[in-house]
């Protein structure tokens, strides 16, 4: 079996929630020698994403993503064991290089996927590594990555893509399309900024805002709302440029217009 087939069989089976065949396979990956970080990050971790594709579409139900996690989290389990010393403690050792050779007054940790909605899957890596930080570190950590709703938009999510329909002059469907990711993005965002700050995050990093346009200026609003209803995380903004450029044209936030 080559690399891809392990990569493959890893994302099968997480969607046919198999932890038995999850298991095996992590096993003989290791006996090969594939590279653990990337079976888990482009396998497991890439089936938890089309499981979450098939529950927003209403396709599986609560029960299977239970039960598609559990094999995920059998599988990589006995693959964490393996990955280099080195590979784990890169992310802390460029946290206090920043820290205390550049002296930075805060500083970031980020997923390799860069935005929310593949951290989902992986949050529960990801609390530990934040804990790990924060244990090494004392200046304030924030969790930086993108809202990123184009994620949402077919073939990679479950929403119409804007891309497609506006050009076909679909104009409503557009619209449509892209206040469904919106709602999408809010709660992957909310959820994730609930966990990180069970993990005693300091705040979060939103960044590249705005490159999918207002709807996504409107995401990361209400994402920010929410998440402070229910923690004290600071936040930080970072917009893609200095205009934000209206897509949809009609998004509205307590009353106010961004592009119309």
């Amino acid at each position: 079996m080559n690399e891809e087939s392990f990569i493959n069989d890893a994302i099968r089976a997480v969607v046919d929630g198999n932890e038995e065949a999850a298991v095996q396979v992590a096993k003989k990956a290791l006996e090969v020698g594939l590279d653990p970080i990337k079976l888990i990050t482009e396998g497991f971790a890439a089936g938890m994403q089309k499981i979450s594709i098939l529950f927003d579409r209403g396709e599986i139900f609560l029960p299977n993503v239970v039960i598609a996690s559990e094999a995920m989290l059998s599988a990589v389990k006995i693959l964490e064991e393996h990955v280099p010393i080195k590979d784990k403690e890169k992310r802390y050792t460029v946290m206090m290089i920043l820290e205390r050779v550049l002296a930075r007054d805060t500083i970031e940790l980020a997923p390799v996927d860069g935005s929310y909605k593949p951290v989902k899957p992986i949050i529960s890596m990801e609390q530990q590594d934040l804990e790990n930080a924060l244990a090494l570190t004392i200046a304030p950590v924030f969790y930086c990555a993108m809202p990123n709703p184009g994620l949402y938009y077919r073939p990679d999510g479950c929403c119409g893509n804007p891309s497609e329909l506006l050009p076909q002059g679909k104009i409503k469907e557009a619209c449509q399309a892209q206040e469904e990711a919106v709602e999408y993005a809010v709660r992957d965002m909310v959820f994730v900024g609930k966990k990180l700050f069970e993990s005693g995050a300091d705040g979060m990093n939103l960044d590249t805002v705005g490159a999918a346009g207002d709807a996504e200026f409107l995401a990361t609003l209400k994402a920010i709302k929410e998440i402070k209803k229910q923690t004290n995380l600071a936040f930080q903004v970072g917009m893609v440029g200095e205009f934000i450029i209206g897509i949809h044209g009609g998004v509205e936030f307590e009353g106010h217009y961004y592009c119309r």
